[in-house]
């Protein structure tokens, strides 16, 4: 992380992030977002080696401030339900912030993002497991399912999650994301689902 930001520094930020949100990353240029911020060019080079350097940079900030929530929202004396609500609400509003143009280029990352996003899952599961554990002792989340099968079927998840030819029968993101969320934690059986 950059411990200093400048004012032109921002501006780039800040613009790069709207014009993310607007068209996704990945048909983003360095040029479009020097024009847009009105900064030069070489003080985009002062700040980032490439456009990639920049999202990593976006990136990080988001997941932090993700992992800020999912600290508050695990911390709160909730049951394991309500907590996966406030989880999906949340990550809802994330989508909705972010938009499904540049969700689906996080989802199917470049190479140079693959780290980062892989620190970022290592870290998630880390917390949903202490989670898993901490509510089967309560007796919210069912004891007879081992932990790490209930991890292994959320990575089989978001690889249903990056499936483009399932995404095509959502009108947005989000409501894919969804059912995908209802179907994990309720199944098929009628009347459980709760994040509708």
């Amino acid at each position: 992380m950059r411990k200093t930001i400048t004012k032109k520094c921002l501006q780039l930020i800040t613009t790069a992030g709207k014009l993310f949100k607007e068209h996704g990353f990945k048909n983003i240029s360095v040029e479009q977002i020097c024009s847009e911020s009105k900064v030069s060019k070489m003080t985009f080079y002062k700040n980032f080696k490439n456009k990639n350097d920049l999202i990593l940079y976006i990136l990080t900030e988001i997941f932090e401030r993700g992992f800020l929530e999912v600290d508050r929202i695990y911390a709160e004396n909730i049951s394991f339900e309500e907590k996966m609500i406030q989880l999906f609400t949340w990550k809802q509003n994330f989508i909705k912030e972010w938009g499904d143009k540049f969700i689906l280029d996080y989802m199917h990352a470049l190479p140079d993002l693959k780290l980062l996003l892989e620190d970022y899952y290592t870290k998630s599961h880390q917390l949903f497991l202490a989670l898993i554990i901490e509510s089967q002792k309560k007796g919210e989340v069912r004891p007879e399912i081992r932990p790490e099968f209930i991890l292994k079927m959320l990575d089989l998840f978001q690889v249903v999650a990056q499936d483009d030819d399932l995404i095509k029968y959502y009108n947005k993101y989000n409501d894919f994301l969804a059912e995908i969320n209802n179907f994990f934690f309720y199944g098929i059986i009628a009347g459980k689902g709760k994040n509708n």
